[in-house]
C-alpha cells in the first residue's frame, strides 16, 4: 500500500511566491515564516483555515494533493471495502443533485458506496440533547476552531465539547457495523489533519475540488447518472455546515446558545470568556472558521451566494426522513497544543525597531505592508525569527532614497532629476554650480532646487519634454553662458519622472581644438615637404633622363661605325 506524503496539508511552492506578504497579511494567527524572501507555513503554529490558499495571488499556497492517494489505493485493493464520507454542503456544492446520484457517482469511481457526513452530525446532535452542559461549551465540530482554541485559546480549551466531531462520529458508526476503509469528501481543508491524526478511523480526506477534477478526468456528467439506493440519510445533521446549522439541529432549546462563523467572529466573540464564566453558564457556542459556515470552505468550487446555498441546504436538509437510532460512544478528550509563547523586553523590542529605521513614535506608520498590523507586531515576528527586515517597505524605501541621495550628491558631474510637469525634484550642488552663479545661490539658500521650474533654469528644457513623450534616452552639447555641457537625458519612470546627467566638456572641447588645429598644422606642412621632395624628384629623374639618353645615343654611333667597317 502507498504510504501517504507527510507533507503539512498546506505548502508552499517556492517558486511561485514573489514576496507579496499577502498570506501574510491575511492569516489569523499568522503562522507565516519568511526566510529569503519567500513566504513558508510553520506547520506547529497553521490552524488550517485555508485562507491563504484562496488570497495568494500567485497560487504559490498549495493544497497537499491527496487524491492519487486514494486512486491508488483503490486500485491496489479491490476487495477493500471504502465507503464514501460525504459532508451536507453538497446541497450548495451540487444543487439539484440527488444523494442517490451521488451514489452511483462515487461506485463509478471505484467505491463501496457513499454515505452521509450528516448521519454522524445526528449522533453529535443526540449526545448534545441527551446530556447536561454546564459552564462554556464549545462545538468540536469545526476542526480549524479546535485547533486555534487548543493552540492559542488554551485557557477555553476545557470547554470544548468533549465527543468526536461528525465526521468522526461517522467513521465509527461505520466501522463498528463493517470493515471498511472511509474517504471524507467535502469543502475542508482541516478535515485533513482530522486523517492524518486518526488513520485508524480515517484513511483520507478530500476535497469537492478534488472530486470534480476527478469526475472531469473521467468525463462523467453528474447530472446523466441514473439513481442508486441510499440506506441511510442525514436529517437534521444536514443543517451543519450553515451558520446557526448545529444549534437548529438541536430538539432541546436554551437561549443562551450561539453561533459564529469566520475566525475573525469566533476571535471576538470568545473574547473575555473564561470556561468558569457564571454568566455563561449553560451556554453553547457554535463556531465555524469559514465566513457563513462550511458551505463557503476552501475546498469548495464556490465561495459566493452565500444566502442561496443557505437556502439550498435548508430545502435539502427540511426534506429528509428520521432514520432508526444507531449510536456509538463518541467521547473523547481533547489534548491541548498550546503554542510557546515567546517574551521579549522592551529594550529589545526597541532595538530591533530601530534597526529597521523606527527609531521614534512617529517612525512607526503601521502602513501593513509587511503583513503584521503593526509596526511593533513585526518587531516581535523579527524577534522570533519569522519575519526579515527587507519585508518593511517603508525601511527599504527610505535606505534606497539616502543611497541614492548620497550617490547623487557626492557625483562630479551635474545630476537633476524632474516630474511630468518638468518640475525638479531631485538635483545636486555640481548641477547648480553647472548653470551660473544665481542657481548655486539658490541652491544653497533653499537646500535643493525642488519645486523650481526647469525652463527658469534650463533654456534647453526641450529635450526633457521630448524624453518624457518618447521614453527614449538622448545626448547633445548644449551652451550654458561660457561652457559648453554635454548632457545625457534618459527616462526614470517612464512617461513620469526624467533624469539628466550634466559634464563640463568645456575645456575638453578646447583641448580637442588645439589637438585638431596642431594636427592640421603638422598635415599641411607635411604635405608642403611631400610637394617639394616631390618637385625635386621630377626634376632629377628630367636630367637622368636626358643623361641616359645621350649615352645611347653616343653607343648608337659607335654601333654604326662599326658596322661600316
Amino acid at each position: 500500500m502507498k504510504i501517504m506524503s507527510k507533507l503539512n496539508p498546506i505548502y508552499t511552492e517556492i517558486t511561485e511566491c514573489n514576496d507579496c506578504n499577502k498570506c501574510i497579511r491575511e492569516c489569523p494567527v499568522k503562522s507565516i515564516k519568511v526566510k529569503s524572501g519567500h513566504a513558508f507555513i510553520e506547520p506547529d503554529l497553521c490552524i488550517l483555515c485555508g485562507h491563504c490558499t484562496r488570497v495568494c495571488p500567485r497560487g504559490a499556497k498549495k493544497v497537499r494533493n491527496d487524491l492519487d492517494y486514494v486512486k491508488s489505493y483503490l486500485k491496489e485493493n479491490p476487495n477493500q471495502r471504502v465507503i464514501a464520507s460525504v459532508a451536507p454542503s453538497y446541497l450548495s456544492e451540487y444543487p439539484g443533485v440527488t444523494f442517490e446520484k451521488l451514489n452511483t457517482l462515487f461506485k463509478k469511481l471505484g467505491f463501496y458506496r457513499a454515505e452521509e457526513t450528516a448521519i454522524g452530525a445526528q449522533i453529535v446532535s443526540r449526545y448534545i440533547d441527551n446530556n447536561l452542559l454546564e459552564g462554556v461549551t464549545i462545538s468540536s465540530a469545526c476542526p480549524v476552531t479546535l485547533s486555534y482554541i487548543k493552540k492559542y485559546r488554551t485557557e477555553l480549551s476545557k470547554s470544548i465539547l468533549n465527543v468526536d466531531s461528525p465526521l468522526l462520529a461517522h467513521c465509527k458508526e461505520l466501522k463498528s457495523k463493517e470493515d471498511c476503509k472511509i474517504v471524507f469528501f467535502g469543502p475542508c481543508i482541516g478535515k485533513k489533519s482530522e486523517a492524518d491524526n486518526n488513520p485508524e478511523l480515517l484513511l483520507s480526506a478530500l476535497t469537492f475540488k478534488d472530486l470534480n477534477k476527478w469526475t472531469e478526468d473521467e468525463e462523467i456528467i453528474l447530472e446523466d447518472l441514473e439513481e442508486s439506493f441510499v440506506p441511510k440519510r442525514g436529517t437534521n445533521g444536514s443543517f451543519y455546515p450553515i451558520e446557526g446549522g448545529m444549534i437548529k439541529s438541536f430538539k432541546s432549546k436554551n437561549d443562551l446558545r450561539f453561533s459564529y462563523s469566520g475566525i475573525d467572529s469566533i476571535v471576538n466573540s470568545l473574547d473575555g470568556i473564561s470556561s468558569h464564566d457564571k454568566n455563561l453558564s449553560g451556554s453553547f457556542f457554535e463556531l465555524l472558521a469559514c465566513d457563513g459556515g462550511c458551505i463557503n470552505g476552501p475546498g469548495a468550487s464556490c465561495h459566493s451566494q452565500t444566502a442561496l446555498k443557505t437556502i439550498k441546504v435548508l430545502e435539502g436538509a427540511s426534506n429528509k426522513q428520521e432514520n432508526a437510532k444507531r449510536d456509538v460512544s463518541i467521547v473523547r478528550d481533547w489534548r491541548v497544543d498550546a503554542i510557546t509563547q515567546l517574551n521579549f523586553s522592551e529594550e529589545e523590542i526597541r532595538n530591533v525597531m530601530r534597526s529597521v529605521g523606527k527609531v521614534k513614535i512617529e517612525d512607526e506608520i503601521n502602513c501593513g505592508a509587511c503583513g503584521y498590523s503593526t509596526c511593533r507586531e513585526f518587531a516581535l515576528a523579527l524577534l522570533e525569527g519569522k519575519a526579515e527586515t527587507n519585508m518593511c517597505l517603508n525601511y527599504l524605501r527610505k535606505l534606497s532614497e539616502q543611497k541614492a541621495n548620497a550617490l547623487i550628491h557626492t557625483m562630479p558631474s551635474g545630476v537633476i532629476m524632474v516630474d511630468n510637469n518638468l518640475k525638479i525634484i531631485e538635483s545636486n550642488s555640481a548641477f547648480a554650480s553647472l548653470m551660473g552663479e544665481d542657481c548655486s545661490t539658490i541652491y544653497k539658500i533653499n537646500e535643493g532646487l525642488n519645486g523650481v521650474s526647469l525652463d527658469k533654469i534650463l533654456p534647453q528644457f526641450r529635450q526633457f519634454s521630448q524624453c518624457l513623450k518618447s521614453g527614449a534616452n538622448s545626448e547633445s552639447i548644449i551652451r550654458v553662458k561660457d561652457k559648453i555641457i554635454k548632457c545625457i537625458v534618459y527616462p526614470v519612470v517612464d512617461y513620469l519622472v526624467v533624469g539628466g546627467i550634466f559634464r563640463d566638456i568645456t575645456e575638453t572641447r578646447s583641448q580637442r581644438e588645439k589637438i585638431i588645429s596642431k594636427a592640421q598644422e603638422v598635415l599641411t606642412k607635411n604635405v608642403s615637404t611631400v610637394q617639394q621632395i616631390a618637385f625635386l624628384l621630377g626634376e632629377n629623374a628630367a636630367d637622368s633622363e636626358v643623361m641616359l639618353n645621350s649615352i645611347i645615343e653616343s653607343f648608337g654611333k659607335v654601333d654604326d661605325d662599326e658596322s661600316s667597317l
